[in-house]
C-alpha cells in the first residue's frame, strides 16, 4: 500500500517568509540546524502561543531533547519593523530553559506553566503531553480576515486558503473580496483593483471543483 503521507506537497519543508518563530539547533556533533514554525503549503495558526509549544514538542518528538545529540536550541521571534528573525526569546537545553527577552510572548499565562511541567517531566524520565495539553484559542473572523500581515507564500497558497473558507461555510463574495484585497496588497504591489468576471470567474471555478 502507498503511504499516504507521500501524497502531502511541501510535507517536511519550512516556510522562512512567513513563519513567526524561527530556531537554530546545536548539535553536539558541530553541526547547526534551522528551522522555522510554519510548513510550507500550510497556515499558520494566529494563536502564536499554540504555534511556539507546538514547535518545542515537535522537536522533542523529533529526538532533539536528548542530551547525547543537543547542546541548545535558540528560538527567535520575527520582527515586524526589521522584518528579519531579530529576536531572541527563549534557549532551551536538555535539562533547563532561559529567556532571552521580555517579550509579551514570554509572559503569557500560558506559556510559562507550560514549560515548567514540560521540563518537570522530562526530569521525572516521562513526558507525556496529553497532561500538558495546550488547544489553540478561537480565532476571530476578523483575524480570519484580516490584511495586517503577509501570511502565504503565493497566490497558489492564497487560493487553497480561500478554498479552505469556502469549505468551511464562510459566504463566497467575502472570500472573493478577502482574495483580490490580498493579492492586491501583498502580490501585485499596485493600486487596488476591482474584482474583474473573469477573476470571480476563476476562482469561483477552484471552490466548486474542489467541493
Amino acid at each position: 500500500m502507498e503511504n499516504p503521507k507521500k501524497k502531502v506537497p511541501g510535507r517536511g519543508k519550512f516556510d522562512s517568509l512567513n513563519s513567526t518563530f524561527k530556531q537554530i539547533i546545536y548539535l553536539t556533533s558541530g553541526r547547526e540546524l534551522t528551522g522555522y514554525s510554519k510548513g510550507a503549503y500550510l497556515t499558520e495558526s494566529r494563536d502564536k502561543i499554540y504555534v511556539l509549544i507546538s514547535f518545542i514538542r515537535r522537536m522533542y518528538g523529533n529526538g532533539y531533547f536528548h542530551p547525547l545529540k543537543t547542546k541548545k536550541i535558540e528560538y527567535y521571534q520575527f520582527n515586524e519593523d526589521s522584518q528579519t528573525y531579530s529576536d531572541m526569546i527563549l534557549i532551551l537545553t536538555p535539562s533547563t530553559y532561559h529567556f532571552s527577552n521580555d517579550l509579551p510572548i514570554i509572559n503569557d499565562s500560558r506559556f510559562l506553566p507550560w514549560l515548567k511541567k514540560f521540563y518537570g517531566m522530562i526530569k521525572a524520565g516521562k513526558v507525556d503531553f496529553s497532561q500538558i495539553m495546550v488547544k489553540p484559542e478561537r480565532t476571530k473572523e476578523a483575524d480570519i480576515f484580516s490584511l495586517d500581515t503577509r501570511r502565504f507564500e503565493n497566490d497558489t497558497h492564497l487560493v487553497n486558503f480561500c478554498n479552505m473558507l469556502y469549505k468551511g461555510g464562510y459566504e463566497q463574495g467575502r472570500i472573493n473580496d478577502f482574495y483580490i484585497k490580498y493579492r492586491d496588497k501583498f502580490f501585485v504591489k499596485a493600486t487596488p483593483s476591482t474584482p474583474t468576471d473573469t477573476e470571480l470567474k476563476k476562482l469561483s471555478n477552484h471552490f466548486n471543483a474542489n467541493r
